[in-house]
């Protein structure tokens, strides 16, 4: 199956466009197999909105989407995309963690990377940089994260791949892929990763990934030209 690892909707994500029933269209009309709905977690968009109270409205979220994609016949996980606020807001995206994370860590936008990592690794779960060297902004140090993301959001300069891909090679790291949807731009990118169908959840997806010495995957450069498939081979690099 191929899943966009990367996808918000306007319910949480306020700099969203597409609500739940547009976002789950959209990454069907393109042919993905489901997306990993990954909203906003970061202190701007909660506000003066009490932590606990915010937590159940992002859970709520996630569960409104995964029961509209089950009846469009399309499947949606759970994921988690926090800015931090100590590191240039950058921002990393949770695969792996659920509920009960969010409410046992909802600052957790106030941890450095080093501490989110520590607190990601006793769930079993996963952390990647979402979109690296957009807007020039850079790679933090991958020894607190588990992969790299190729983002091919239509906004961003470029998907950075042949230089990710280095990278992640060199430090054995997993590279990920996911559009960033947030229906800003002309056209919905065709892009994620493909997973073994009778992968049932996030957990399970994130140790798969963890796990993986390769990966297949579905990048659509950032001009619009045509999704090409690309295999990463972990330690190795990309490959024909």
């Amino acid at each position: 199956m191929l899943i966009d690892l990367h996808a918000h909707s306007s319910g949480i994500s306020i700099c969203c466009k597409a609500d739940v029933p547009t976002m789950v269209r959209e990454a069907k009309k393109v042919g993905l197999d489901g997306i990993v709905l990954t909203n906003h977690y970061c202190k701007q968009y909660i506000g003066d909105t009490e932590l606990q109270e915010y937590v159940g409205r992002y859970m709520a979220e996630y569960r409104y989407a995964a029961e509209y994609a089950e009846k469009e016949g399309i499947r949606c996980f759970f994921g988690i995309e926090v800015t931090l606020e100590l590191h240039d807001r950058l921002h990393f995206l949770l695969y792996g963690v659920g509920e009960n994370f969010l409410y046992s860590h909802p600052t957790m936008f106030d941890y450095t990377l080093a501490e989110l990592y520590a607190l990601v690794k006793k769930e079993n779960a996963m952390l990647v940089q979402a979109h690296p060297h957009r807007k020039k902004k850079q790679l933090q140090d991958v020894s607190f994260m588990d992969g790299i993301e190729i983002s091919c959001h239509p906004k961003y300069e470029s998907t950075h791949l042949q230089e990710l891909a280095q990278i992640a090679a060199k430090s054995g790291k997993i590279l990920t892929c996911g559009g960033d949807y947030h229906a800003d731009t002309p056209y919905r990118p065709c892009c994620g990763v493909y997973l073994p169908d009778e992968l049932r959840d996030a957990k399970e997806i994130a140790a798969y990934l963890m796990d993986a010495r390769s990966v297949r995957m579905m990048v659509q450069e950032t001009d619009g030209s045509a999704p090409v498939s690309v295999t990463f081979a972990r330690g190795i690099g990309l490959r024909e």
